[in-house]
Parts: structure tokens; C-alpha cells; sequence
């Protein structure tokens, strides 16, 4: 009898080391699990630039600036872009959106507007589309180098666009443009924003 209760305690360490080698570890506190810590979140609640109107989120980037557009009072579509960073106007209500059409750029053609901002790139770059469908034009807005200029993108090359509007922007700059054929269809190109020139028509890449 004595041989075996030996044995038995002798197990008992042998035992603690094999689950613990397993990976079998409980933290208690009480006799009870520990609780995970607890997930805390900063909640900023914003609205669109007119209160009470409806809006459309298409993007976020890594800064949490948020692009899209929404509809004024007045029924139009107008792109947004809210910033908590504050790039234009560092004494904005930051509950809301600003309605790009109201930052003060100087060179939207007459007649137009601001309609849609499609994306954001995580340098703050912009690009949508001027107008409203079917008769859009690409645009890129550059909102920490030149937040007061527009650049326009030239229709792509060798398709009978009525209407293109640049969808989405990588952080190297380059741009993927949908443009709306008159077959009814939609057709997509890549532009190398760096090489643009306003004198030229480029072509798909």
C-alpha cells in the first residue's frame, strides 16, 4: 500500500508539467475567469452638410476623412467631405460634413457642380465626378497640396463616352476611370496621374 501512494504523488507534477506544456493555462481571479478587458471607443456622431438630408458613403481612408455625396434642399447631388482633420477650415463644426462645392475652388466650370466624390486616397486626394449621370466628367481634388484647384481628367480615348467619372485613387496616384458608352455600357481605364497633361487625350494603359 505504501508503494502505491508514492506512485501517486510522484504523478502529480509529472501531471502539472504535461498541461502546462499543453497550453492549458486559466487566469482566476475569485475562483471565477478573469473578464477581457473591456473595448473602449471615442464616438464622434456627424451629419451631412444640411441637416436632415440624405446622403451616400463611399469611402473612408486611413485619416478617417469620409467622401460621398448627398442631396441638397434644393434636390441637387452634391459630393461631401468630412474631415476631422480640419483641412480647410480648422474652426468647422466637426458634426459635419462640407459640401466641396463650398470650399472655395475657384475654377469649377460654370454651370457646374461637384457631384459626386467617389474615393479618397490616404494623402487626402479626391476624385469623382462632375455633374450628375449621364453627364459626368472626372475630376481630381487635391485637398492638402492645392485644395483650392480642380483638376479635370480628359475623356479616355477611342470610346464614344457620354459621360466618365473617376471611381477609385491608389496612394501612388494612379486613377481607375469608368466612362459611360453610348451602347449603354460602362468600360474602365487606368490613368498614371503624375503624367497627365491637360493638352493630351490619354488612352487606356
Amino acid at each position: 500500500m505504501a508503494t502505491k501512494v508514492r506512485w501517486k504523488w510522484f504523478l502529480l507534477p509529472v501531471l502539472g508539467i504535461a498541461l502546462l506544456a499543453g497550453g492549458v493555462v486559466v487566469q482566476v481571479q475569485g475562483g471565477k475567469p478573469k473578464p477581457p478587458p473591456p473595448v473602449l471607443y471615442n464616438i464622434q456622431y456627424w451629419g451631412m452638410p444640411a441637416a436632415n438630408m440624405a446622403g451616400d458613403i463611399r469611402k473612408m481612408n486611413n485619416l478617417g476623412q469620409v467622401v460621398g455625396s448627398y442631396i441638397t434642399p434644393a434636390g441637387e447631388q452634391h459630393a461631401f467631405l468630412y474631415d476631422p482633420t480640419f483641412v480647410y477650415d480648422p474652426t468647422r463644426n466637426p458634426n459635419f460634413a462640407v459640401d466641396l462645392n463650398n470650399v472655395g475652388i475657384t475654377n469649377i466650370p460654370s454651370g457646374m457642380v461637384i457631384g459626386t466624390a467617389c474615393h479618397i486616397n490616404d494623402n487626402g486626394v479626391i476624385v469623382g465626378g462632375l455633374g450628375s449621370f449621364p453627364n459626368q466628367q472626372a475630376f481630381v481634388l487635391d485637398t492638402v497640396n492645392s485644395p483650392t484647384t480642380l483638376t479635370l481628367l480628359p475623356a479616355p480615348q477611342g470610346a464614344a463616352s457620354t459621360s466618365w467619372r473617376a471611381e477609385r485613387i491608389n496612394n501612388n496616384g494612379e486613377i481607375l476611370v469608368g466612362d459611360y458608352l453610348a451602347t449603354s455600357a460602362w468600360d474602365y481605364r487606368l490613368y498614371i496621374y503624375s503624367y497627365i497633361d491637360p493638352n493630351l487625350v490619354p488612352g487606356p494603359i
